[in-house]
């Protein structure tokens, strides 16, 4: 049952991450990216930020889609268990290098 729940939370978040980087595309609103990190007031490149923003969201919805549905085809069906150990490292490293990027590199568009 919690492996039901967990596969299905991903789902959502992934899509509401691709929602996110799409809406965020269309209306061109920096309000919607919430860092803290950065200000911004004091980003200089707004377009780049925002084209930045949205590689990172739609890469991190995506990855969390795909890992939703695989951990429920992996506790429906036992030969997904290979494909879904290999889908939460690849995971792992997606939220490293969100987290990454999220902190070292987006204040580098206040500069």
């Amino acid at each position: 049952m919690f492996g039901l729940i967990i596969g299905v939370g991903f789902i959502i978040l992934g899509i509401s991450y691709i929602n996110l980087a799409f809406k965020l595309k269309r209306t061109k609103d920096i309000k919607l990216v919430k860092n803290n990190m950065v200000k911004i007031e004091k980003i200089k490149d707004k377009e780049g930020y925002i084209n930045f923003n949205f590689r990172i969201s739609l890469t991190i919805g995506i990855i969390e889609v795909l890992y939703g549905i695989i951990s429920l085809l992996a506790k429906y069906n036992k030969s997904f268990n290979d494909v879904a150990l290999i889908m939460n490292i690849i995971t792992i490293f997606a939220i490293f290098g969100y987290i990454y990027k999220i902190m070292v590199k987006a204040p580098k568009f206040q500069e």
